[in-house]
């Protein structure tokens, strides 16, 4: 003995139910875009390396003495990222 009770009885629907493929298409594509961005930035910034003297110089607020060049074999086995930047050379 249950003490649930019958409150109304169940009827059939008037229409019958279909998945929203459109919709759920849509609104897939939208919210991993946005996750997809989301996690981008991030990344970027949780990115603690300091690439370019420029960003060191803003980090540290103080002007840049010196710095060490890579031999020449080195900076040509070296990996692109691992570079020196020639933007600023000329």
């Amino acid at each position: 003995q249950t003490n649930a009770v019958l409150l109304t009885p169940a009827t059939e629907p008037l229409v019958a139910s279909k998945p929203r493929v459109f919709f759920n298409l849509l609104a897939g594509l939208f919210l991993g875009g946005v996750l997809g961005v989301g996690v981008a930035l991030l990344l970027e910034l949780s990115n603690r390396k300091v690439r370019t003297e420029d960003e060191l110089i803003q980090l540290l607020r103080v002007p840049l003495l010196g710095k060490v060049a890579l031999s020449p074999m080195r900076e040509r086995r070296a990996l692109p990222w691992l570079r020196p930047s020639r933007a600023g050379a000329g």
